[in-house]
């Protein structure tokens, strides 16, 4: 099978549970999504075999595979907390979506002007910092380190909202569509 240029770096990355992003920052992570997009089919048999199942959204791509029991719950405390972010980030601007630019710093002085807002941040677990500037902070690194959000610009710390923020919209909408469906 003929696999494309940088197969081995796209399945590094999936394969820790990150996504490659169409308006990622990074240049080669454009390329690299690049890469998926014109090879889709050839890289869902490449890795289909060794338990990888390349998915892809509306301008990402990820790795799905079986989870064991404890597995699936983990991961769903995880998007659990990361409900409780979106619904803090669309407190601060209703129009936090894919593309959206901010920084803690400013997340930190809305908080301080509304006190929902501020409340919201105070009432997420396992923020570390005893101030509300370290708490903010640690929003942003968290929405990173899942990969939701990438540093833009490392000067000014803005984050830009990747596209594979589209991912915990369809979850969040699925869930929703489950519990409307369900018999009372």
């Amino acid at each position: 099978m003929n696999v494309p240029k940088y197969t081995r770096e796209i399945f590094e990355r999936l394969s820790k549970g990150n996504f490659i992003c169409q308006n990622a920052p990074d240049t080669f992570e454009k390329r690299l999504f690049d890469i998926c997009e014109q090879n889709v089919e050839t890289l869902e048999k490449y890795f289909s075999p060794i338990g990888f199942e390349l998915k892809y959204g509306s301008g990402y791509f990820y790795f799905s595979k079986e989870l064991q029991e404890n597995q699936v719950e983990a991961k769903l405390e995880n998007l659990l907390h990361l409900l409780d972010y979106v619904e803090m980030f669309l407190q601060f601007d209703e129009y936090f979506t894919v593309g959206w630019r901010g920084t803690p710093i400013a997340l930190a002085e809305a908080a301080t002007d509304n006190v929902v807002i501020k409340e919201r941040i105070e009432k997420i677990r396992g923020l570390s910092g005893d101030n509300l500037f370290k708490r903010c902070e640690d929003i942003f690194l968290k929405m990173k380190k899942d990969g939701y959000m990438a540093l833009e610009n490392e000067y000014e710390k803005r984050y830009v909202v990747l596209t594979s923020y589209e991912y915990l919209v369809d979850f969040f909408k699925n869930v929703k569509e489950v519990e409307h469906h369900e018999p009372a």
